[in-house]
Order: structure tokens, then sequence, then C-alpha cells
């Protein structure tokens, strides 16, 4: 196993709740642990927007006013003493705990070094995503290259992207400042994954490196031609 990941959130203003979302990530330590992961990515900000927020079907997005840098900054010392816990905890059975570069609050190269540096320790990193920077409108090549020698392992995923002028119509998605972003298979899309990949060999990443597909297509397809695109890339690069 590469990876476990689970949702969580360490932005509520209620002590108690806080607490509770500290136990419940470290019980899920110990599941990591009992299935032999050495690698556990768990969040630091998620909400459910409301039904009326979404117009009727609710869902984990965050509002462009309440991902702004003063937002993140202001929340920033709780994430982190969350995250200082939770990886001591892990540090015990030999797990690097991580965060993703996802979910708008936390998802800019900058805000997750920002984080990875508040918590100052040895095995707390980044699950680096190399599409989802889009969702933040960032280079993504760009926060790849920034992020990298923090990673503890690396999600591959591609997108299309289209300008906000231009809604596509069904399926597309809208980043924090109105692109529409639709997952690909990988190699397919609009990022240059060949650049990402071509650093990361460079860079001598040795790390695991699994295929994120999220795209529309038959899900069995697009993961199968996105493993065997990373493989082709990968030897061409």
């Amino acid at each position: 196993m590469s990876n476990y990941a689970v949702l969580s959130n360490f932005t509520q203003s209620d002590t108690e709740a806080y607490e509770q979302e500290i136990s419940r990530v470290m019980k899920e330590v110990d599941v990591a642990y009992r299935l032999g992961a050495k690698r556990m990515r768990h969040d630091v900000a998620w909400r459910k927007r409301s039904a009326e927020e979404e117009g009727g079907a609710a869902g984990a997005l965050w509002t462009e006013d309440s991902i702004t840098i003063a937002r993140f900054e202001a929340v920033l010392p709780q994430m982190a003493r969350a995250c200082q816990r939770i990886a001591d905890y892990a540090a015990q059975f030999g797990i690097i705990t991580s965060v993703e570069n996802h979910l708008f609050l936390v998802q800019a190269s900058d805000r997750v070094q920002r984080l990875i540096q508040a918590v100052d320790r040895p095995n707390y990193k980044t699950t680096l995503d190399t599409g989802n920077f889009v969702c933040v409108d960032e280079s993504p090549v760009v926060g790849v290259r920034k992020n990298l020698p923090y990673a503890s392992m690396v999600h591959l995923k591609d997108f299309h992207i289209r300008q906000a002028a231009h809604d596509p119509g069904e399926g597309w998605f809208r980043s924090a400042y109105g692109t529409y972003l639709r997952g690909s298979i990988f190699g397919h899309g609009d990022i240059d994954v060949w650049a990402i990949l071509r650093h990361m060999k460079a860079c001598g990443y040795d790390g695991y490196a699994t295929i994120e597909f999220e795209g529309i297509e038959d899900c069995e397809m697009g993961t199968r031609i996105s493993l065997e695109n990373a493989r082709r890339i990968w030897s061409e690069v």
C-alpha cells in the first residue's frame, strides 16, 4: 500500500470538535499501521457546502471569500498544531504523514510549504498532486517544481482546461477563480505532463507515483491508458 488517505478538518472554532477530530485521525493512523502503510495523507481544511450554496446538491467546496490568504493565516496555527500532534503520534510507527495540495484553502504550492514549515516535523510532508494546482489557477509545472522536495509521494493527474469566458457545458467544474476544468486521462489533457515527469526524473525522485484518474471516461479504461502513458512518457523524458 503506497499511501493511506483520509478526510479531516482542523479549522473548527469549537475546541471540543477540534480535539475530537485530532483523536479520530490518530485512530486512522492506527488503521494505516495495521494495514502496513508507511505513508498517510490526512487533510487539514475541509467543509461541505450547504445545499443552498450548491443550488440543491451539497459538495466539498469552498467559496472564494473563504480561501483568502487572510483566512489561511488565521487558521494556520491550529492546523499546524493538529498536524504536529498527529505526526508525533505516527512517528512511533515509522509513518510519514502528509497534506495534499487540494480542497482550495491549502492548495497553492506556497501555502502547502508554509504549513509544512509551520509543522516542522521530519515525518510531515506533502502528497504532491501534479494536477491539482490548476484548481487554484497555479501552473502545475511551477507548483511541482516548488514542492517536489517536500513530497512523500506523487499523484499523477491531468486536466482539460478551458477559459472562464467559455462554458463547455456538462461534466466540467470551476477553479477557485473561474477557469473550467475536467479531469482527463493522463497525457490527454492540457497540463504539460512531459515537463513534470522530466523534472521528477531529473531531480531523482524515486518514491511512489500513482495514477489519480477522475475523467468522465470509463474508469478502468482511463486508468489503464493513464498508466501506460505515464510509463511511456517517463521512459521518453
